[in-house]
């Protein structure tokens, strides 16, 4: 990993929007020279109970993608959408390991390429039957500053969603210690919106969101639930260099107000500290907007 670089991680769990948020990541890949991580979680089997598959063998699948396993198709898809968009620009793999993890028997194995930039990309295979503690534990491996993760493609109303689990990526978003993002058609273009609450936590990602939109070449908006004094001093925090902001406005502290404001947007950005988010007015929009939305952490 470089120590400048910023680090995303793609969860890649067989849903459409994960694989359509891979043009997003890719752009930063490009645009910021990002070390960009694709990670699939598999259910243990009998491949993998005893310790995982072979080096010899991981290396036979993972590069030739002979095995029709779940786990290494996604990663197949994903690293051949990657190559499409040109931050894959050989087919031939920097390096292959195996990593042992703590109270993980089957370890994790990883194939890394590098980008045309310099940076690098590295495909993550990996088992467990806790999802997200496992998507949590890699972020914290691998140092993410932004975890993208695919939205569940319909959210259950009335009384199927009091009888029916938590769709994966919420209990995902509820587990990261990292700024997430829930992808729903994410997309190079449109605009950003971060909405402020007046905590450290808000201003304090305003950088990263800047630096966001000046690599994908699109605008800043920020909103405010607690004033416009607070945006006036999120701004004067923000790096000399960063893109100008395109508008600044009050906004109810209401998921209807939010997801009003929102809705001409490609993407919202909230804070919820870890712990923070079930039940609370981030969780509402995260579940009821059309549009893609990060978690700020």
């Amino acid at each position: 990993m470089h120590k400048d670089t910023m680090n995303i991680l793609v969860s890649i769990g067989g849903g459409p929007e994960a694989y359509e948020a891979l043009a997003f990541a890719a752009l930063l890949s490009r645009r910021q020279c990002t070390d960009t991580s694709l990670l699939t979680v598999r259910e243990p089997d009998s491949g993998l109970h005893s310790g995982g598959l072979e080096l010899r063998v991981a290396r036979e699948q993972m590069l030739g993608w002979g095995l029709e396993l779940p786990g290494l198709k996604r990663l197949k898809k994903a690293r051949d959408i990657f190559a499409e968009l040109g931050e894959i620009p050989g087919q031939e793999s920097v390096q292959l390991e195996h990593r042992a993890i703590s109270g993980d028997p089957a370890g994790e194995y990883v194939v890394s390429y590098n980008t045309p930039c310099g940076g690098t990309v590295a495909l993550h295979l990996r088992s467990g039957t806790d999802i997200p503690g496992v998507i949590a534990e890699q972020c914290d491996i691998e140092d993410v500053d932004i975890a993208i993760v695919g939205a569940p493609g319909e959210n259950p109303t009335g009384f199927k969603k009091l009888v029916s689990a938590t769709p994966m990526a919420y209990r995902i978003a509820q587990r990261l210690p990292c700024p997430i993002i829930i992808a729903r058609r994410l997309k190079t273009e449109g605009a950003i919106l971060a909405v402020l609450d007046g905590s450290g936590l808000a201003a304090g990602c305003l950088p990263r969101l800047a630096k966001i939109a000046r690599a994908c070449g699109i605008p800043l908006s920020v909103a405010s639930t607690a004033g416009m004094e607070v945006i006036e001093k999120a701004r004067r925090a923000l790096p000399l260099d960063s893109p100008p902001i395109d508008e600044t406005f009050e906004v109810e502290n209401s998921a209807e107000a939010v997801l009003a404001a929102a809705e001409d947007y490609t993407l919202v950005a909230l804070p919820a500290p870890v712990g923070k988010l079930r039940g609370s007015m981030v969780e509402k929009v995260m579940e009821n907007a059309p549009i893609s939305v990060m978690i700020i952490r």
